[in-house]
């Protein structure tokens, strides 16, 4: 058991960030018709048309079995097509319709205003850093150290590692967790 006035663990801050964020895209998606589901495969369209679907499907951690039966429902509500690679007819892909890209501008609008929201606490150093310690979190836990050891190098901060400091809420660990691993 926790006692109780431990410091909070990161990965239970991460997940309350995450509950916030679906229920504040619950909310706000609501007025525009938009299930909070289909945002990041709106968003992924807006900068990758034609992109085939098991990509999508990557790129969201989603299994494609997951992400197909979402794309299949976003079809049927004509935000987006789906057609077969010329080249290789096994591959579906996907563009945004006249509908879906209107849709883009007040998604696009949400997205900011939560970006907006989580970095009104930080002060205009933290935001910076923040973000750095987030993508080396992301780059670790997707299997590229390389990028995680990037981000480490491209650190603006004049304050130095600390060797021998132990990670937010918990203890230093070399384990890898690939998160392919996770979301399949």
């Amino acid at each position: 058991m926790v006692p109780m006035n431990a410091e909070p663990q990161l990965h239970t801050l991460i997940a309350t960030l995450h509950k916030a964020y679906q229920m504040y895209l619950k909310d706000r998606l609501k007025t525009i018709g938009i299930n909070p589901g289909w945002a990041p495969f709106l968003l992924h369209l807006a900068t990758m048309e034609g992109v085939s679907q098991e990509n999508m499907a990557r790129s969201a951690g989603l299994d494609p079995g997951t992400a197909a039966r979402a794309l299949f429902r976003m079809e049927q509500e004509g935000l987006i097509i789906r057609k077969a690679d010329t080249a290789d007819r096994r591959v579906m892909r996907v563009s945004l319709t006249r509908k879906g890209r209107e849709l883009l501008p007040p998604l696009q609008a949400i997205e900011t205003q939560w970006e907006a929201t989580l970095v009104q606490a930080l002060t205009a150093k933290e935001q910076p850093a923040t973000l750095r310690a987030l993508e080396k979190i992301t780059a670790v836990l997707s299997g590229d150290e390389s990028a995680a050891q990037e981000t480490s190098a491209t650190a603006t901060d004049n304050e130095p590692e600390d060797p021998g400091s132990t990670p937010i809420g918990g203890t230093q660990t070399t384990d890898e967790f690939p998160m392919d691993d996770f979301f399949n």
